[in-house]
């Protein structure tokens, strides 16, 4: 982009001190560790941020002359994913947290969000989460979402509201109980389990 920018610049200006080829040796560097101490992560992840930081801001000065019309549709768009993206990572660094709301972890796809799923093969999960129900044999979708969210709370929503057939739901004591602390009564549901 900065390349881009600097090609299309009206008056010949020499184009900035981007550090690529340090930034990927210094990347490659922290990959191919084999034991990765959180401070030596937290060092690497802090040089690339700067970077980072340091690209965009030659980018926001070579804007002031050249409109950002001139990137490609796509490159325009992942210049503000990349913009937010940065100030997650930065604001998460500065503070030492692990996550911020509404993550960004595709600069292809910033709509998807991680799903912690806990399982053995793969902990965490990317995609669409969605909730079906089956009336007489047909499928219909209740809920679509991209974040993540608990199922329980279909079921609860379901039941309360009568979608979910009260012959055939048995209800067990590990499930979630919303903030009421109880199930809705007169559903005809069965609460059974240990728990």
């Amino acid at each position: 982009m900065i390349d881009e920018l600097c090609a299309m610049h009206p008056e010949e200006v020499s184009k900035p001190r981007t550090y690529r080829q340090r930034a990927r040796k210094d990347f490659l560097a922290l990959c191919m560790k084999k034991k990765l101490s959180k401070k030596a992560l937290r060092k690497g992840l802090g040089k690339q941020l700067r970077y980072l930081r340091r690209n965009l801001e030659h980018i926001a000065r070579l804007s002031g002359s050249v409109l950002l019309t001139v990137l490609s549709a796509r490159w325009h768009r992942d210049l503000l994913v990349i913009g937010e993206l940065c100030r997650q990572q930065l604001e998460m660094w500065q503070s030492g947290k692990k996550s911020i709301s509404d993550r960004i972890v595709s600069i292809s796809q910033p709509h998807v969000r991680p799903i912690v799923r806990g399982k053995a093969a793969a902990k965490t999960e990317f995609g669409m989460k969605l909730s079906i129900s089956v009336v007489d044999g047909i499928s219909m979708p209740e809920r679509m979402s991209w974040n993540a969210y608990n199922e329980g709370c279909d079921l609860w929503y379901g039941i309360s509201s009568g979608t979910v057939s009260d012959t055939a739901t048995i209800l067990n004591r590990s499930m979630p109980i919303k903030s009421t602390g109880r199930w809705p009564t007169g559903c005809g549901a069965r609460l059974e389990g240990s728990g």
